[in-house]
C-alpha cells in the first residue's frame, strides 16, 4: 500500500514539475529573428518533408548548433520562427514538426542513428508575425512557434550540439507553399548553419550523401530551461524543489526494496 501512495505521489509531482517548468523557464540561448530584408536576400532556410502521396518526401533538413558554458543547462522547451515561401498566402499548413537534437561530429550534426540525442514530433501551433519581402521581391508569411522538449534535455558543459527543425507540410506541386527556417540577425550566433537535400525519391530519411550545405548564417530559435548555478526565478526554484522531491521518493522507494530483498 505503501509503494502505491508512493508511486502516486511520484506521477503526481512529475505531472506538476512538467507543467510548471516549462512555462515559467528563463531564456538561456538565443538567436533573434532577422528583420525583414525588404528582398533580394533569402529568408528561411528550406526544412520539410513533404507528406503528400507520391510527394517529393523529405525535401530538406536544415541545423543550427547551440551550446552552453562551463554549467551545461537543463533544456525544456524550443521557439522558433518560420516562414512559407508562397504568394499569394498559403492556403496549405504545416500539420505538424520533427524537432531533433544531434551530437557533433567534426563539427557538422551526425548522421548516424547513434547520434540522435533527442526526437520528437510536436503539433505545429502558429502564430502570425509579418509579411516579409522575400528574395525575389514575392511575399513571405512569417509565424513564431514553440514546442516543450517531452523529456527535457541534459546539455553537457562547453560541448556543441546541433537542432533540426522539420515541417511536415502536404505539398503536392511546386505550386504549393514550401515551408523554411527563418534566419537571425546576424552576429546573433556562430554564422554556421546546414542544409541536407534529398531531391530523390522518398527514401524516409534525407541523405547527406545526396546534398549537404555549409551555410553562412545563423538560424532563429530560442531555448528556455534552466542553468545550473545560475540563480533561478522563484517559479525555477519550484520546479527544482518538486524535482528533487521526485529523486528522493524514487530513492527512499528504492531503499525499502533493497531492504526487503
Amino acid at each position: 500500500m505503501k509503494n502505491a501512495i508512493s508511486f502516486l505521489a511520484l506521477v503526481t509531482l512529475l505531472s506538476v514539475a512538467h507543467a510548471v517548468y516549462g512555462a515559467h523557464n528563463p531564456v538561456i540561448f538565443s538567436q533573434d529573428p532577422l528583420p525583414d530584408p525588404g528582398g533580394g536576400v533569402p529568408i528561411a532556410a528550406l526544412s520539410q518533408n513533404d507528406t503528400s502521396l507520391n510527394g517529393f518526401g523529405e525535401i530538406g533538413r536544415a541545423y543550427d548548433n547551440f551550446w552552453f558554458g562551463s554549467n551545461g543547462a537543463l533544456v525544456t522547451d524550443i521557439h522558433w520562427r518560420g516562414a512559407y515561401d508562397m504568394d499569394p498566402a498559403p492556403d496549405n499548413f504545416v500539420d505538424s514538426f520533427v524537432i531533433t537534437i544531434w551530437a557533433d561530429v567534426a563539427g557538422e550534426p551526425g548522421t548516424g542513428l547513434g547520434d540522435i540525442l533527442s526526437a520528437q514530433t510536436v503539433p505545429s501551433i502558429e502564430t502570425f508575425v509579418a509579411i516579409e519581402t522575400g528574395l525575389s521581391g514575392d511575399d513571405v508569411y512569417v509565424y513564431d512557434y514553440d514546442a516543450d522538449f517531452a523529456v527535457p534535455f541534459v546539455a553537457d558543459p562547453v560541448t556543441d550540439y546541433w537542432v533540426s527543425i522539420m515541417a511536415n507540410l502536404s505539398t503536392s506541386s511546386f505550386t504549393d507553399p514550401f515551408h523554411g527556417w527563418h534566419f537571425a540577425l546576424a552576429g546573433s550566433g556562430d554564422g554556421l548553419f546546414v542544409q541536407d537535400f534529398d531531391l530523390g525519391p522518398f527514401n524516409g530519411i534525407v541523405d547527406p550523401g545526396e546534398g549537404r550545405l555549409l551555410g553562412d548564417g545563423d538560424l532563429s530559435f530560442r531555448l528556455t530551461g534552466v542553468v545550473p548555478g545560475v540563480i533561478p526565478e522563484p517559479s525555477s526554484v519550484c520546479v527544482w524543489l518538486v524535482l528533487g522531491t521526485v529523486v528522493g521518493l524514487g530513492m527512499m522507494g528504492r531503499r525499502r526494496r533493497v531492504r526487503a530483498n
